[in-house]
């Protein structure tokens, strides 16, 4: 009779099959001894058993870890954005709303194209967020509670949305389509209802957000938010600086070799503190 590997009684599979059998109760080798099953050898009957139960209860326990709806891996949550009663994020592709107090996320855009960077308008009524719908990065409007998006910009080079105006009647973005080069942006302001966008006089910057009066930009003059790099600590690792819009004037408040990143939505006052504008951190 020809069992492959199980031809051996040295083969490992073969004597934890003895090992089964001799453990089995005295009805179950009984049982195994009588019935005339894959060539008639009790042991080979009895491993291919324990082993379709095993896989069985294998599948049970995977089964049991999956999360229900209400539980879904939030690994891939990402980009999130706060006002005083909501959570906005990105998943998927797509832009979902919460309650800062607990309960489902709802999704709040389903298009084909790719939505990112949601941003709260200072009351929390409206969304503004980079959209690729026409094969291109703008940026678009919508409210909070569902609706057709309003587009606000129109050019060729990608927009990234950054932060709302205070008043909420502008909107900070970052863009390329003046740079000397795409490895750095540069930042502009628009109306929220749409319009011609407005360069500001930094010379480059990736991420910012508007002091609460409006006179001051802390921002990032570099990123390595999308590289692969792990404890970067070159002359790409990027500082916060603080930009006076009236004086014309920068400082770096961090000067660090770690790497500074952008914070969500507008800023806070603290942000803007004596201690920051004064070159501590």
């Amino acid at each position: 009779m020809e069992l492959g590997i199980f031809n051996s009684r040295s083969a490992p599979a073969f004597q934890l099959s003895r090992f089964l059998f001799s453990e089995s109760p005295p009805g179950l080798r009984k049982a195994l001894l009588t019935i005339d099953v894959f060539g008639g050898h009790p042991f080979m009957l009895l491993f291919r058993f324990c082993f379709i139960i095993a896989v069985a209860l294998g599948s049970l326990a995977l089964a049991s870890e999956q999360p229900s709806p209400q539980q879904v891996n939030a690994r891939l949550l990402q980009m999130p954005a706060v006002s005083a009663t909501q959570i906005a994020f990105v998943f998927a592709g797509d832009i979902w709303i919460a309650s800062k107090s607990g309960g489902p996320a709802f999704r709040l855009s389903s298009p084909r194209g790719a939505e990112s960077f949601p941003r709260f308008s200072p009351d929390g009524s409206s969304i503004a967020f980079s959209g690729n719908y026409e094969g291109n990065n703008d940026i678009y409007v919508m409210p909070v509670i569902g609706g057709e998006p309003r587009r606000i910009t129109y050019h060729g080079a990608g927009d990234r949305m950054l932060s709302w105006y205070p008043d909420g009647s502008s909107i900070l973005f970052q863009s390329q389509r003046a740079s000397f080069t795409t490895r750095v942006g540069q930042f502009y302001k628009v109306a929220a209802t749409g319009g011609l966008p407005e360069q500001l006089p930094v010379p480059y910057g990736e991420f910012g957000a508007v002091s609460p009066d409006g006179k001051l930009l802390a921002y990032t003059p570099a990123s390595t938010d999308f590289a692969t790099w792990k404890r970067y600590r070159g002359g790409m690792a990027p500082d916060i600086w603080i930009f006076n819009l009236e004086t014309k004037t920068a400082e770096n408040i961090t000067r660090s070799e770690a790497n500074e990143s952008h914070r969500c939505g507008t800023a806070r006052p603290s942000t803007f503190s004596p201690m920051a504008t004064s070159g501590e951190a």
